[in-house]
């Protein structure tokens, strides 16, 4: 994907012309991709990679990303690992490495300290997706990222702090209420 191995999925690595470009779900054997790619003894991975940005002040804390793939893929968001799944268990995978025998279905993957990924304006997620075997009769990749809204205020105390279902104009107080019937 690059001359530096883990260059490509970085921010500001530039796209040569050899890049192609195509509709998720990418993959082959299984009808039900988008763009089909003619993979089976040629070749054993691919590389993906989606730019998207981010407003500012809008980088969320949290994220979920969802993975369809047969049969495994390890996921970088600007340059960062979040997610190997049905992989080799470490290290950057080589350009032909293979994935973990695993039918298709879409896992979910949380992703708690997005703040600590994500910046504002372009961002990067890159996957290197890997096939079973060279001569592997299907394949298939597709991912979504999407936010997670942030936790409900907790209903536990917070000794020192500003109560957490404290409201700007809270209604009258009352106290030292009796109920005789």
């Amino acid at each position: 994907a690059s001359s530096l191995r883990g260059a490509w999925r970085q921010r500001d690595f530039v796209e040569d012309g050899t890049w192609r470009t195509g509709q998720t779900p990418i993959g082959f054997g299984d009808d039900d991709d988008n763009t089909v790619i003619n993979m089976q003894n040629l070749f054993s991975t691919v590389y993906l990679r989606h730019e998207f940005t981010v407003g500012a002040g809008q980088i969320p804390s949290q994220l979920l990303l969802r993975i369809y793939v047969d049969d495994g893929a390890v996921v970088w968001i600007n340059g960062i690992e979040v997610t190997r799944g049905y992989a080799p268990l470490s290290g950057d995978p080589a350009y032909n490495d293979v994935g973990v025998n695993h039918e298709a279905t879409w896992d979910e993957v949380p992703i708690p300290n997005a703040a600590d990924i994500l910046v504002e304006g372009l961002n990067i997620i890159a996957i290197h997706a890997l096939n079973a075997t060279l001569n592997s009769s299907d394949f298939s990749i597709d991912a979504e990222l999407r936010t997670i809204p942030a936790p409900a205020p907790s209903s536990r105390p917070t000794p020192g702090q500003a109560n957490s279902a404290r409201v700007a104009n809270a209604p009258p107080q009352i106290r030292q209420v009796d109920h005789a019937p």
